[in-house]
This record gives structure tokens, sequence and C-alpha cells, in this order.
């Protein structure tokens, strides 16, 4: 056999060794896809775990974290190396938060969100962090004392329930209506409140029944105003509309100084019991606001001293009128007609003198017509006199005058 013979050989059996490795590299490829792909089948993984509670332990069999209901909320706890509860995370229908623990059993961190859910009002749903010490919490919130709308506010105060009829210590800082920012400052005994309109201090106890509670209040309400309450009295100080009006048929003080009892019951005879100094406007038109006045009020009757209406400046005593609708006024008048007035009238003195049954005289130094002394009597009822005795031209006269106002008899 020749060299190229032998060559020949030789490159037909490398071929044929090349096509028997191929073959063999693409048999073992074909089983390892296949193996795959049987193996993948052969492993399912489950689409659903079912189960009430689930428990994490770590390598040294200790557990780390445990996914439970509690009260009917799912909780998810976590647990330190030494088995001490550190962090909690819930989520339920009125409150979703997350809960940091110190590991000794007491919360210092919570963050969530907190629904209230008043009766007649569309639930709230609002975030809150709280953050607690050993003996105080401080936190951010949204409060809502109406079920209408909250307003943001920063607290901080003791960590403990309020007493029974106290309220709890604390500094609060939020948004009031209007959006209108203020603090609140709780003591023990008292509490005080600054906003843009003034600051007031009252009691922290509540009051008894039947007794008002104890503050003080200086501020503007569209005016400057002073008032001051006690057990028994309060004194309002105020000027212009921002006065009280206590007294029927008056405008009420533009400005000055009212003290009065405290009426525990609405419609109580002690609301009718006042002092009152100051400017007042009377009347309709209240053309005499800038004259002082001082009134004092009783149960039954009050004594005025300053510009009297249309009868001058001078003294009123008169009873107090109990209605409160202008309409029952007049009626109320008829029955409580008497009264005193000594007034003084471009430079005449006056004094009339009016009965329960509306019967009354009048005294003066002038008539309407000349600067001469006389006496009116004035039946039940009626505006115009029915007998006068005054000075004319220097001589005494009597008058009597008849049903229609017409001089019947003079001398």
């Amino acid at each position: 056999m020749t060299i190229e013979e032998r060559l020949e050989r030789l490159e037909r059996e490398n071929r044929r060794l090349k096509y028997l490795l191929f073959s063999l590299l693409f048999l073992v490829a074909g089983a390892f896809l296949v193996g795959v792909t049987t193996t993948k089948k052969e492993s399912p993984i489950p689409d659903e775990i079912k189960a009430r509670k689930f428990t994490l332990f770590d390598e040294g069999g200790k557990v780390r974290a445990v996914l439970s209901m509690w009260q009917g909320v799912p909780v998810l706890a976590l647990y330190d190396e030494e088995g001490k509860f550190r962090a909690g995370l819930r989520g339920g229908k009125d409150v979703s938060c997350l809960d940091l623990d110190d590991g000794k059993g007491k919360v210092k961190v919570s963050l969530g969100v907190k629904t209230s859910r008043p009766e007649e009002f569309i639930p709230l749903s609002e975030p809150y962090l709280v953050l607690y010490g050993i003996r105080h919490e401080a936190g951010i919130d949204f409060y809502s004392n109406s079920g209408l709308f909250s307003q943001p506010r920063f607290f901080m105060c003791p960590i403990e329930e309020p007493k029974e009829g106290k309220t709890l210590k604390g500094l609060y800082l939020y948004l009031a209506n209007a959006d209108e920012p203020e603090i609140c400052l709780n003591g023990s005994k008292y509490q005080t409140g600054i906003n843009t309109s003034g600051f007031s201090i009252s009691s922290s106890e509540k009051s008894k029944e039947g007794e008002a509670s104890k503050n003080l209040f200086l501020g503007l309400t569209r005016e400057p105003k002073l008032h001051l309450a006690g057990s028994k009295y309060q004194i309002d100080i105020a000027t212009g509309e921002a006065a009280p009006l206590p007294v029927i048929g008056l405008v009420g003080l533009q400005a000055g100084i009212s003290i009065k009892p405290i009426a525990y019951q609405e419609g109580s005879q002690e609301c009718l019991k006042q002092i009152e100094l100051g400017f007042r406007g009377r009347g309709i038109l209240a053309k005499s606001q800038e004259e002082p006045c001082l009134s004092l009020s009783g149960s039954r009757y009050k004594v005025e001293a300053g510009e009297l209406d249309l009868l001058g400046t001078g003294i009123s005593i008169s009873p107090i009128l109990h209605s409160t609708e202008p309409s029952e006024w007049e009626e109320e008048m008829k029955r409580k007609q008497e009264a005193i007035y000594l007034t003084l009238e471009k430079g005449n003195a006056c004094l009339h003198l009016w009965g329960n049954n509306g019967q009354g005289v009048d005294i003066s130094t002038s008539t309407k017509s000349k600067d001469e002394p006389y006496i009116a009597l004035f039946p039940s009822g009626e505006r115009l006199p029915k007998a006068s005795l005054s000075i004319l031209n220097g001589e005494g006269c009597l008058a009597l005058y008849d049903n229609w106002d017409k001089l019947k008899f003079s001398k």
C-alpha cells in the first residue's frame, strides 16, 4: 500500500471521528435540555399558601418575625436577637400604624393613619406621628372636635390620663376656625389660650352644676374688649360694638364698663341686675352716641343718669322690661308705666312722675312757649294734660280741659 493510499484512508477515518464527536455532543446537549425542562416541570411551586399564622426563625432557632391576626387585625411583629419585640405593623379599619418599641415593652414612636367616625359626619382619615419619652409625649396630628373638618396640630403633654373633672396638662399649637393659628397652655389649675384675636385665661377644672367657669379674655373682636368672669359676677370693658347690649330699647354701650351677676339659668331675673358706665347710643337713630351714661339695674327697676332720649339730660327711675321682642314692649309699657324722671332740657328743670295706672304729674320751671313754671296732671293713658297750674303773665292760672283737649275752665 502506497503512502498516498494510507493518507487517504487516514483522512476518511478522521472525518468519521468528527461526525461521531459532533453527533455525541448534539445528543448530550439535547439530553441536557430535555433534563432541564423535565426538572422544571417536575418541581412545582405553589401559587398560594394559606395559614392562620407564619413564624420566621433564625439560624439559632429564635423567633424573629410573626405574621398573624390580632383582634381581627393583621399584625406583623419583628423581634431582635434576644427575642424582644422591636417593631409592629398593623392595618385595620380605624387605625393603620407602625409602632417602634424600646425592647422593654414601651412604644417610643408611632406613625400611622387614624380614622374618626362621628355619627353624623363623613369619616375622616388623617395621618399622625407621636414620639414617646419617659414621662412626656410629643406629636403631630390632625384634630377635629366637630367632625366636619380637621386642623393640623402639634402637641406636647404628659403620658397620663386626665383626672376626672380636669383638663389634660400640655401645650397645643394648631389652626383653629378660619385657619387662624392658636396656642393653648393647659396647667393643673388654669389654661391659657393665645390667638390672633387676643388671649384668654380660664380655669382647668370643670365647673360644677349651677356654677360658671371663671375666665379672663383680652383681645379684639372688631373692637378692644376685656372680659372678667368670676364665680358670681362678670365685668366687661369694651369699646364700639363689642360692648354689651343688656338694656332693651337702647342701642347699647358704645364704650364703657358693665358689671353684672352671672345668670346660671336662661331667663333668670339675675341676668337683669347690672351696672353700666360709659357712652351709649339711644333710640332708633342713636344720635346721642357720644353722651356719657350711668345705669343701675335691679331685678325690677333701673336707675339711669345721662341722656334720656327726648326728655333731655337727667336721672330716671323706671321698671325693667322683660320682653325680648319689640312688638311686646308696648303692651308691657302699658302694664308698667310707673317712672320718675328728673331732667334738665334747654336750661329748664323738669320733674315727671308716672304711676302704674298711667296717671302722671309734670313739674317744670317753664312751659314750651314761655319761661314760666307750671304743674300738669295727666289721666291714665293720656299724653295731654287735663289740668294745669301755672304762672301766666305774672299771675297764677288754673286750667281744666275736656275730653277733646279744649279749654273748659280757666282762672
